[in-house]
């Protein structure tokens, strides 16, 4: 089987980075997550987009727990074999019709609870997990790592000027906790983010 390698960043910050070094770096935990939880965010070819978040992480430990640290850049070579490339029709097709599908069987009592805005992606992180559980690669496999381009936090695109940039699914008839439509924020077009669930398909981490 063929590979496709590339180079991915990691912002993390230097309390943690022995624990990295020696154990490797840890899966997300928990909902709100952009693209899904137990897996490991990268930045794929923007070193700098990862060091701004890790220098926003390293402010609010310092600021919050009294703990100073200071911002760290990782580089991995990530096998992109196997991944579920949001940046291809036919990838937004699958996950439109996966998405949708999996929406419906959710009772609409549910919805309510459910945050989707620009700090918390429990909305997309919830469809999503769904999708990498039940989405097959053509050999029956599942697949290995999740690519999409999303909109940062607090940054959106308005639809009129990219009419193009529609949510991939949503719920029609109820709303979400914050009293707004629950609608995937995937489409709406500005950073590539990588979410790899496949550990093994991380190399060669070191500090950039």
């Amino acid at each position: 089987m063929s590979t496709n390698w590339i180079t991915a960043y990691h912002g993390t910050t230097s309390n943690v980075l022995p624990s990295i070094l020696k154990d490797g770096l840890r899966p997300t935990r928990g909902a709100g997550h952009w693209l899904g939880d137990k897996c490991i965010y990268f930045s794929p070819n923007d070193p700098e987009f990862s060091l701004h978040f890790a220098t926003q992480r390293a402010e609010t430990i310092t600021e919050r727990e009294g703990i100073k640290c200071y911002p760290v850049l990782l580089a991995a070579k990530i096998d992109l074999t196997d991944c579920f490339d949001l940046c291809y029709l036919r990838f937004r097709e699958e996950a439109a019709n996966l998405g949708q599908k999996f929406i419906e069987t959710v009772p609409s009592v549910v919805w309510p609870e459910i945050i989707q805005n620009k700090e918390v992606r429990s909305f997309d992180s919830m469809v999503l997990r769904h999708i990498m559980k039940t989405a097959r690669t053509p050999q029956g496999e599942p697949y290995s790592s999740l690519m999409a381009i999303i909109p940062q936090r607090g940054f959106t695109i308005d639809p009129e000027m990219i009419p193009e940039a529609r949510p991939l699914y949503r719920v029609n008839s109820v709303l979400g906790a914050d009293g707004k439509p629950l609608e995937s924020w995937l489409n709406l077009h500005d950073h590539l983010e990588l979410a790899v669930f496949n550990q093994s398909r991380i190399h060669n981490i070191k500090i950039a």
